[in-house]
């Protein structure tokens, strides 16, 4: 165990993993949100658009999402999240790429967990949220 902790930089590694995490929940609750309401929108379009993101990123493995996000995006396309002349460039744009293709596969997973909630409430306690809702908004 000494060998390990003396050879790698766990510490290290463990607050990278915090690190990514963090701002990887933040980027999904953002981004599933924003898709719960369009799966729970009445307007039929967005209702596709939010069912085909979930149903295509929750089928897709994160490796490929993680390698696509690399490779596709960066060394294909050439979109690059970090200065060019910047010493860190290769770290910082891996960071960052990796931040984004978290948020962006967990954001589906999200958007279910959000959307499963909103459609559990009764149709009777939604109406009687709505109108006691629009009684406050009346009087004001």
């Amino acid at each position: 165990m000494g060998e390990i902790l003396s050879k790698y930089d766990v510490l290290g590694a463990f607050g990278m993993t915090l690190y990514l995490a963090f701002f990887a929940a933040i980027g999904s609750l953002v981004l599933g949100t924003v898709v719960a309401i369009m799966r729970v929108s009445p307007v039929r379009i967005l209702q596709v658009l939010g069912a085909w993101y979930v149903n295509i990123i929750r089928n897709i493995p994160l490796t490929l999402i993680m390698v696509f996000s690399i490779l596709g995006a960066l060394y294909i396309l050439g979109i690059s999240l970090a200065d060019r002349q910047s010493p860190t460039y290769i770290v910082d744009n891996g960071v960052r790429w990796a931040i984004v293709a978290l948020a962006i596969y967990h954001a589906a997973f999200v958007c279910e967990a959000l959307r499963s909630g909103v459609n559990t409430v009764p149709v009777g306690q939604a109406q009687a949220a709505r109108s006691i809702g629009g009684m406050l908004f009346l009087s004001k």
